[in-house]
């Protein structure tokens, strides 16, 4: 299998670790107001992008970041909840992308997120995390969906021309 395709660019994937942190506060924000999850649930789901947004702008800053962003007691994320989260916003990321074929931002936000899901779940322990079935009490009580990217607020480079019947695995590849 060949590596994804933001492997390097971590500046990229510290600006769609922040967009995923501004697309779940709007979310927590909204579902809140509506009564769908708790005042605690909305805090976790924010604790988690937080972190995760935090520790790439720091990698992409330092290529390195404080170990207390990994520690969910500390107000970091664990990695399970890291891992479980990228997750569910990569797996939105790919209906929306299946969905618009031929939005080659689109397709490129999918394949940054699975860059950032292949960097947090490069460890034994982070593959078996990946794996696993955990449950995450924010991601129970909110749906995840990745709302359409304002034009300019996000700009991914175009992917790599494919034929936009064939579906893409994980890396944007051609199946």
């Amino acid at each position: 299998m060949s590596a994804p395709r933001w492997l390097h660019d971590f500046e990229l994937l510290a600006m769609v670790a922040r967009h995923l942190h501004t697309a779940r506060t709007i979310q927590v924000r909204t579902a809140l107001d509506a009564g769908r999850i708790t005042r605690e649930q909305a805090n976790d789901a924010v604790r988690i992008t937080r972190a995760i947004a935090k520790s790439w702008s720091r990698i992409a800053d330092t290529r390195c970041a404080p170990g207390a962003l990994w520690d969910g007691d500390a107000g970091g994320a664990w990695d399970h909840e890291r891992l479980k989260t990228l997750q569910a916003f990569a797996s939105a990321a790919r209906r929306n992308a299946y969905d618009a074929a031929g939005d080659w931002e689109l397709l490129g936000l999918a394949d940054a997120i699975a860059t950032l899901i292949h960097h947090e779940a490069d460890t034994p322990i982070g593959a078996r995390l990946l794996a696993a079935e955990i449950p995450i009490a924010s991601l129970i009580a909110l749906p995840v969906s990745l709302p359409a990217v304002p034009a300019g607020e996000l700009t991914i480079p175009d992917a790599p021309a494919r034929p936009a019947s064939a579906p893409a695995n994980l890396y944007g590849e051609a199946a």
